[in-house]
């Protein structure tokens, strides 16, 4: 059975994705750890997920080829915001991923009355 990590890195793959820039988290191991395994596709460990925005944006910029850039969600994200900003701007070939896993978890809440 095909996980959803092997299905991104395979659609990678048919796009000519090469380099994977990013740090690895929680949430995207799944997709590291099949990236791992392939051969053809790089990641490029970054000290922060700014920098890994502007490897990517630069990469896809210099080269004329699609660049990915991968980070966790909350400020993995938000740190993301500036380079992919700059891609956009320059209409470059970049593209962010960022993973998020649903546990499944119920919040349960107790309804409250009012007495005015």
């Amino acid at each position: 059975m095909t996980t959803s990590a092997q299905a991104l890195v395979d659609c990678l793959r048919r796009e000519g994705v090469d380099h994977v820039f990013g740090i690895p988290g929680t949430m995207n191991l799944p997709i590291l750890d099949v990236l791992r395994g392939t051969p053809e596709i790089r990641f490029v460990l970054t000290r922060h997920e700014q920098g890994a925005a502007f490897m990517a944006y630069g990469y896809a910029r210099t080269l004329a080829r699609p660049a990915i850039v991968t980070a966790t969600e909350g400020p993995g994200v938000t740190n993301l915001a500036t380079g992919i900003a700059a891609a956009l701007r320059a209409t470059c070939r970049s593209s962010a991923s960022a993973a998020r896993r649903s546990f499944g978890c119920v919040r349960r809440t107790r309804a409250r009355t009012s007495t005015r």
